[in-house]
């Protein structure tokens, strides 16, 4: 039913015979205004569940550590209203993470109750997680976690030489005579293996004995 104010405001009526999912659309002169609004209408069966969602908790979720490109596990324990654990299917559990990105997310039965929750975010940035039991969002949801870039490693340097190769016969005992010049080469490597471009002042070389040696 549709009544006229007369300030040129209307009200509108309306009666769900049977708890359900409704769509409410409003069209003025043959055109539809605004969104379709959405609207769940629950009898007993709804109130218990919505109970479910309202009891249920989550845990290492806002407290968590994240970090971009690192998986992040939180956990699930939806109660019913007495606190116990509610006998809720993994497919009513219903996860929506949002933000830089939209993340599908992996979601976990242990078996008792609870459900882990596995969700790995590619970039840094401010995510919105929002959490459903049963059609009906819990508590806080949805929640915002700030995810900072992955930790700088810091580069090694360029003149590590840390795979550097040395060879040759001033290294082969076998071929070293006393009072003779021996010599041996240095092949400098960086830390994949490739050759190192770096200048003698780079390199020294010390060696001691019965008697001290200048390289």
């Amino acid at each position: 039913l549709i009544f006229d104010n007369g300030d040129g405001s209307f009200d509108v009526e309306w009666t769900p015979s049977i708890p359900g999912s409704y769509e409410v659309t409003v069209v003025i002169a043959g055109k539809q205004v605004g969104p379709v609004h959405e609207i769940v209408v629950t009898g007993d069966e709804g109130e218990s569940k919505s109970k479910v969602a309202s009891n249920t908790e989550v845990s290492a979720l806002v407290d968590g550590t994240y970090q971009a490109g690192s998986v992040s596990v939180f956990s699930i324990n939806p109660k019913d209203s007495d606190g116990q654990p509610a006998k809720i299917a993994s497919d009513k559990i219903k996860v929506n993470i949002s933000g830089p990105v939209s993340i599908s997310p992996e979601i976990f039965d242990n078996g008792d109750g609870t459900f882990d929750v596995e969700w790995k975010p590619p970039h840094p940035g401010q995510y919105s997680i929002g959490i459903t039991v049963d059609g009906y969002s819990i508590p806080n949801s949805p929640f915002s976690v700030d995810v900072p870039a992955a930790s700088a490693v810091p580069a090694k340097s360029h003149k590590s030489g840390s795979n550097s190769e040395a060879s040759g016969p001033g290294l082969d005992p076998s071929k070293i005579k006393v009072g003779e010049n021996t010599a041996f080469t240095i092949y400098p490597k960086d830390e994949h293996g490739g050759s190192l471009d770096i200048n003698s002042e780079d390199i020294s070389v010390s060696v001691t004995g019965p008697t001290q040696s200048k390289a």
